[in-house]
């Protein structure tokens, strides 16, 4: 194996991995949906960044490929979808934070007994 081949392997299985978390804070917030508005939110911004990172992962490839041989156009639409990306991930990071942190003022308010079930 060249180590290209390895970079390159070890590079996509972080990548991978990456959108399986935000795929598992999908599951564990869907699972509580109904306990809290806040809640909704950091379910909503867990969402957001499983399509951002699938997006990234799969239609940038795509976006490459489609500009063909129309090679002064690839700097502009990668530019173009790397801001986009840039701006709704910063957007779904600060659902998150907010997210968290109504939980745990709503949780402190509470007088930190745990949810019931």
């Amino acid at each position: 194996m060249s180590e290209a081949f390895l970079a390159r392997w070890v590079q996509n299985l972080a990548s991978w991995l990456s959108i399986l978390v935000s795929i598992g804070g999908v599951v564990v917030t869907a699972a509580y949906l109904k306990r809290s508005r806040w809640v909704a939110l950091l379910f909503g911004a867990f969402v957001a960044e499983v399509i951002l990172q699938a997006a990234s992962r799969l239609a940038l490839p795509l976006v490459i490929r489609s500009a063909g041989t129309d090679t002064a156009r690839i700097p502009t639409l990668i530019s173009t979808v790397f801001l986009l990306s840039s701006v709704l991930g910063v957007i779904a990071h600060a659902a998150m934070v907010l997210g968290i942190a109504g939980v745990l003022s709503a949780w402190a308010r509470r007088g930190n007994t745990p949810m019931p079930d």
